[in-house]
């Protein structure tokens, strides 16, 4: 398109007269990057964009021209109009996020004067090719659910579009795409290139002289057709006279065949749905959005008209019924393409989008809003492949002007589905901006742009797991996500994270703030997708827990680029959930173990030397019968456990001796002892026993617990022998009293609380 430095927009008041002009310039010294259209005199531009282009978020000056005195100049966009003089008849401009029509209303004296408008496009060269072929993957998604309610014998030869002006313009859209998209254009195209032909049979009547082809029929009537007259010199004597005329059919080749009558009969439906939709719109108050809505679906209708007007229409004539079972429909090329369309816009006749407000409402192309829908469906299918049967239920909902499509921003909605990996049935819900209040992330509600919830209805230990994405249409490569400012820079701040690396910090929050969570990455159009374009930064050495970013653009094909790097990670994450030997899974089944109802325990320290968390060291506690037998404990620093048979006695094999500390509790014992384990037990006979001094009779043999010094003071409550019996009699209710008993370190400790 051509660049120029200044342009200016003429001011339209009332009855279409011009009353001024808005003039626009580059600001001196202005960005490269920052450019300004004029596309009048392209005549390979977009008749239904504005001729004057703005780029979204750049700034521009601007001055207005009037006949005559108007007063002091102000607008309805005080938002994107900054006048640096008091008369406001000059200043600056800064078009805004949305790309699409910018219609300016000029007051002067704040009576309106006339509006000027603008087109604002994105930043992103592509996106208006992006936005057409995102709006036909969406349409052909969403109409092929809502053809499931009918038969293609069904369909209704006639237009039918109903609703108000702006479900009329929703609908636009949604064709709009559909007609627009290069594959329709390229089946019409060789539709008009390489016709179906038949042949047609002209009835004809010869003398026999003129010559005829020879038929059954034409044997007959030269043998039996009257009346008859002499054939002289007949070479045939029992043939003397033949006919006097002869009948028979000619035949023609002829385009008049019904897949063209189906061709023609397409294109003209569109026709009239289109000027029913027009005509809805044409009734609405004047606006500027009203203008380019008319303005929008004239130009699809002149060029519908421009392909009906070629001489193979003109020989085709009206189709009386629907061909469904027709085999050059079902099977040639550009004929089953326009089949395969046709019915992709029966569905989307039925359907409104009132979430398209915010993509295509007045005139707006939001690319980035669309995205984001795109990238959801893009999910959806990726969800299909992996799944049978998925529940679409939410995703259509019927209305009294047929079926809308319930995707809008803000309003949750699931499709859920069910799949079978390594041999284990798993449930897969994927959501659209799913809120996760305070009772699913523990800081405050987060809520991604899509989550996918995975469970396994067997498996009730560990929670199910959730995969976060967010779609960033503004995003142009991985390296926008993990750059920093180089530092020294006027924009270093000690090498802290830039506005542009937001968006991954952004996964870190949901990762870590969601419960559940085990991913969140980031999905955005990459200008050229390939294996560098990804970003999957992994915590430990699995697929999971981690965060990321995925490219994921739409192309012309309808295949999106970067499908299949997408579809490998996702079929991957489902494989690691339904695998029960990853550490992931370890580590979720000991979190849930952990935090789930452990009562609060007592304040004590921790030294240093101790290896493992209270909650996983067991502790023997070990009864003590007397004064007498704690010495005998302290000098030989062991502690007894009978192995004869008697009450209380222990194998090898008991978890008594794999113990990691031991308590010193009992009768006439103060205070409670807490000793550490030194090594493995030793087996003792009565004759050791007793060299030792052992303070009572012993026995036939003992396994004894070589222990260590006294740890650090136990907290009152906690060290008190009647708390410990307590928790004793609590953790193994049928042991006899004083029988060797274990527990951990945290249960003993929580005594404290109780």
């Amino acid at each position: 398109m051509p660049a120029v430095i200044s342009a200016s927009v003429p001011i339209v008041g009332d009855q279409g007269r011009v009353v001024g002009s808005l003039a626009v310039r580059l600001l001196p010294g202005a960005n490269k990057s920052i450019d300004l259209i004029d596309a009048a005199s392209d005549l390979d531009s977009d008749p239904a964009l504005e001729p004057i282009q703005l780029l979204e978020d750049c700034e521009y000056a601007y001055s207005c021209m009037f006949e005559g005195t108007v007063g002091a100049i102000t607008t309805d966009r005080p938002e994107i109009f900054s006048p640096d003089i008091p008369s406001g008849n000059s200043g600056r401009l800064r078009a805004g996020s949305h790309a699409g029509l910018l219609p300016v209303t000029v007051f002067g004296d704040n009576k309106e004067l006339g509006t000027a408008y603008f087109e604002v496009r994105s930043r992103k060269l592509d996106y208006l090719k992006h936005y057409r072929w995102m709006l036909r993957d969406l349409t052909k998604e969403a109409s092929s659910l809502a053809l499931e309610s009918f038969a293609a014998s069904q369909q209704r030869l006639k237009s039918d579009v109903a609703g108000d002006a702006a479900t009329a313009y929703e609908r636009f859209a949604l064709l709009s795409g559909l007609w627009r998209d290069p594959n329709t254009q390229a089946a019409i195209q060789l539709i008009l290139a390489l016709p179906h032909s038949g042949w047609a049979l002209t009835p004809e009547r010869r003398r026999p002289g003129h010559g005829l082809p020879i038929s059954p029929g034409v044997v007959r009537q030269l043998m039996r057709g009257t009346p008859r007259v002499p054939w002289l010199n007949s070479p045939f004597p029992i043939l003397s006279t033949v006919p006097a005329h002869v009948d028979y059919d000619r035949s023609e080749p002829t385009l008049d065949t019904t897949p063209n009558r189906f061709a023609k009969f397409v294109l003209r439906r569109w026709q009239g749905l289109l000027i029913d939709l027009q005509e809805v719109i044409r009734r609405r108050a004047a606006t500027p959005a009203q203008r380019r809505g008319i303005s929008e679906i004239g130009w699809v209708i002149a060029e519908l008209e421009t392909v009906l007007g070629e001489s193979l229409f003109a020989q085709v004539g009206d189709l009386s019924f629907f061909p469904a079972s027709d085999q050059v429909l079902q099977r040639r090329a550009g004929y089953r393409d326009l089949l395969r369309v046709y019915m992709e816009v029966e569905g989307a006749v039925q359907l409104a989008w009132t979430g398209g407000s915010e993509v295509f409402a007045a005139g707006q192309r939001d690319v980035a809003q669309l995205y984001e829908y795109w990238v959801f469906i893009q999910l959806l299918k990726l969800l299909e492949q992996m799944c049978t049967p998925v529940d679409h239920s939410g995703l259509l909902r019927q209305t009294r002007d047929g079926m809308d499509l319930d995707l809008r921003r803000g309003q949750e909605m699931a499709v859920r589905g069910r799949c079978v990996r390594l041999g284990r049935e798993l449930e897969l819900e994927l959501t659209f901006n799913r809120t996760f209040s305070h009772e699913k992330s523990w800081t405050l509600a987060m809520r991604p742009d899509y989550s996918l919830r995975i469970n396994a209805a067997d498996d009730t230990l560990v929670a199910p797991s959730w995969v976060h994405f967010d779609a960033k249409y503004r995003i142009d490569g991985v390296e926008e996500l993990t750059d920093l400012v180089p530092a020294g820079s006027d924009e270093d701040i000690g090498g802290s994270p830039q506005p542009k690396r937001d968006d991954l910090l952004k996964m870190h929050a949901y990762r870590d703030a969601i419960r559940s969570s085990v991913g969140a990455y980031v999905v955005f159009p990459s200008t050229s997708v390939s294996a560098s374009d990804n970003a999957a930064f992994r915590r430990y050495h699995e697929l999971l827990p981690g965060i990321g970013a995925f490219p994921l653009r739409p192309s012309e094909s309808g295949d999106a680029d970067g499908h299949r790097v997408l579809s490998d990670f996702l079929d991957h994450v489902v494989s690691h959930f339904a695998s029960s030997l990853t550490q992931d899974r370890r580590g979720r089944y000991w979190e849930g173990t952990i935090f789930r109802d452990q009562p609060d325990a007592a304040t004590f320290g921790w030294p240093g030397s101790w290896a493992k968390p209270p909650a996983d060291t067991v502790v023997l506690l070990g009864y003590v019968r007397g004064q007498g037998h704690l010495e005998w404990i302290h000098s030989t620093s062991r502690y007894n456990l009978r192995a004869d048979g008697r009450t209380g006695s222990v194998g090898l094999a008991s978890g008594e001796l794999g113990v990691d500390l031991v308590l010193l509790y009992g009768t006439g014992i103060e205070t409670a002892e807490l000793w550490t384990v030194l090594g493995q037990p030793e087996v003792w006979t009565r004759d050791q026993m007793v060299a030792h001094r052992y303070p009572r009779q012993p026995g036939a043999a003992y396994l004894c617990i070589p222990i260590s010094r006294r740890l650090v003071d136990l907290p009152a409550s906690v060290s008190d022998p009647a708390n410990v019996e307590r928790v004793r009699r609590k953790s193994h209710p049928h042991l006899a009293f004083g029988a060797p008993a274990t527990c951990s370190l945290a249960t003993l400790l929580a005594t404290d609380a109780s």
